[in-house]
């Protein structure tokens, strides 16, 4: 009465299987009878389920208004019938951000911002529905969050208002402005008022004076640092005081200090120490180019060389030493100007334009010009200038 397969059922098989079962005597055949059977197969969970790709990449802007379209789907098939064969899908870790439905579509609960994160490792796991012992598969999304220009640049910590020394130079660097944005976008300062008195570096946001600044004298100066779409202002009152007697002060010091320089000294050549009573440090405030080529040390006040010279592109700067204070928004300083003159070096050799091939008639007459020779010197003034002579051959 045992009842056997005939053929393994292969790939294709029916879920159920019916038939009539005839019991006969072996005696006497008419006596028989007949019961029904019915067969129920099921499925062994022998694969695991398989996504599609090993990992997955993709990009999401910040900000992105909800509710959106999934930012990804992804597929994992299993090849065993039934419930084996059923996936559903759940997430490691989902950040709190991150849904994923029963087709494998990824939405967002909430707006991604670069500025807290900006990309995210989620491992998504498809497992199928065999109670007993379930199979799993593995796969990894690599989420980046892209900046969007949503954030105003903030200027760092600005004073509501500055007191300052007066200042005999136009052109000083009086104090520094700073500014950050949280996209990292590029940023530049502006000076709304005021501007026929002080201007801003728009990269720098250094803060200097387009007069001499006088005692008692107030100013209200607004500023701006915009990023090109954001922007944030601000309002600082400058305030032009006579410092107490005990800030800096250069009283041992000429007001104009003249100095001179060959245009051959190595970097590192000090041309003078600068000495203040007072100063917390000491600065080059009026520079233009003068800061590239010259090097202040604010401790010692030591003035240094700190690229080579060239008397052929500049011959004479011009400096302002000051000796600074600071307590808080005030600032007390003293001046002093200096003038540098850049001596000349006879430093490079004549050089002839190319070598002179002449055919000359025997004929010619004493002292005719057979021919025209050309040498340069690119030394300036009497180093440039160039006598010839025939030194042999003749």
């Amino acid at each position: 009465g045992n009842i056997y397969l005939d053929t393994p059922l292969g790939s294709n098989y029916k879920t159920s299987y019916q038939f009539i079962l005839v019991a006969t005597d072996i005696q006497n055949s008419s006596l028989t009878d007949q019961t029904l059977v019915n067969v129920y197969t099921y499925s062994d969970n022998d694969h695991h389920p398989s996504f599609s790709m090993l990992e997955y990449h993709v990009n999401v802007t910040e900000g992105l208004p909800l509710p959106a379209n999934p930012i990804l789907t992804v597929t994992a098939v299993d090849n065993d019938n039934g419930a084996n064969g059923d996936v559903t899908y759940s997430f490691n870790n989902s950040f709190g951000i991150f849904t994923i439905s029963s087709n494998g579509d990824i939405n967002l609960l909430e707006a991604l911002d670069y500025e807290e994160t900006i990309s995210y490792d989620l491992i998504v796991y498809a497992t199928d529905a065999t109670p007993a012992h379930p199979r799993t598969a593995i796969t990894r999304i690599f989420v980046s969050v892209i900046n969007e220009n949503d954030n105003p640049p903030n200027f760092i910590n600005p004073p509501s208002s500055i007191t300052l020394s007066p200042v005999p130079y136009i052109g000083v660097n009086l104090f520094l402005l700073r500014a950050t944005d949280p996209d990292n976008s590029s940023f530049s300062f502006t000076l709304l008022s005021q501007t026929n008195k002080f201007k801003i570096d728009s990269e720098s946001g250094i803060v200097s004076n387009k007069i001499i600044l006088e005692n008692g004298t107030f100013n209200s100066l607004n500023f701006r640092v915009s990023d090109g779409i954001n922007e944030e202002e601000i309002t600082i009152l400058v305030t032009v005081a006579t410092p107490p007697s005990d800030t800096p002060s250069f009283e041992d010091e000429s007001e104009i200090v003249e100095l001179s320089i060959s245009e051959g000294e190595e970097v590192g050549y000090t041309l003078r120490t600068f000495t203040a009573i007072n100063p917390s440090k000491y600065n080059l405030v009026c520079c233009g180019t003068a800061f590239s080529v010259f090097e202040l040390d604010q401790t010692t006040g030591i003035l240094s060389l700190q690229s080579l010279l060239d008397f052929e592109t500049d011959t004479f700067y011009e400096l302002v030493v000051e000796g600074r204070e600071e307590d808080g928004n005030t600032i007390y300083s003293d001046y002093v100007k200096v003038e540098i003159e850049v001596k000349n070096v006879n430093e490079f050799t004549p050089v002839f334009s190319g070598d002179v091939e002449v055919s000359v008639n025997e004929n010619i007459g004493e002292e005719k010009i057979i021919t025209d020779v050309t040498a340069t010197d690119d030394d300036s003034g009497s180093y440039g200038s160039i006598t010839y002579s025939i030194i042999d051959g003749n």
